[in-house]
């Protein structure tokens, strides 16, 4: 009888500048940069260069290298329209869950910010 298979989980460590494997743009499939998404749960993640293209978001502004880009209204964030940074929380093979926007711990925000943009 085969034992079912579990789920690789991996702690991301946030004090380098490495990613988990399949983090990566939904689109152009460049890893070890910044990216954005929908949802907690979702694992379509794209790049700032793919979040405007196909109505992912609105056009935006010219992107600073931390992520943040200036929004008329609110100022300066690193919210794109509905797409917001992608900070993995634990890594596995079947199920990533991110950080809530507002629950991000400061070193997952500061490695997030310390990834290249493109």
């Amino acid at each position: 009888m085969k034992t079912p298979a579990v789920a690789r989980q991996v702690q991301v460590d946030y004090s380098s500048t490495s990613t988990p494997d399949g983090y990566r743009c939904c689109v152009c499939h460049r890893a070890r940069i910044k990216l954005w998404r929908i949802s907690q749960l979702k694992k379509e993640l794209c790049c700032v260069r793919h979040l405007t293209i196909a109505g992912r978001a609105a056009r935006i502004g010219r992107v600073r290298q931390d992520g943040k880009h200036y929004n008329f209204i609110t100022g300066f964030t690193d919210r794109v329209g509905s797409y917001f940074p992608a900070v993995p929380d634990v890594w596995d093979d079947e199920e990533t869950p991110f950080w809530r926007y507002n629950d991000i711990p400061q070193d997952a925000y500061e490695w997030w910010q310390r990834l290249p943009l493109r």
